[in-house]
């Protein structure tokens, strides 16, 4: 099976692994508790935004958990 890219993963997926997330290996500690969280949902937003606006087909499951379509 092929390694899903950002765009293809749901943000749940994404959180959880480290393809495409920079701050998968960070620390956190010490820091807001809900800054991995915010911070990986940005980055995860931007993989979307970055696919839809290149041409290619993100979900629309996906896209609704951003709420980028209705």
């Amino acid at each position: 099976m092929a390694k899903k890219e950002p765009y293809e993963m749901t943000w749940e997926e994404f959180r959880l692994q480290a393809h495409g997330n920079p701050h998968f290996s960070q620390t956190y500690s010490g820091n807001d508790p809900g800054a991995y969280l915010r911070d990986t949902l940005h980055t995860h937003r931007q993989h979307l935004l970055d696919a839809v606006h290149a041409g290619k087909h993100v979900d629309a499951t996906i896209l609704r958990e951003h709420y980028l379509i209705e």
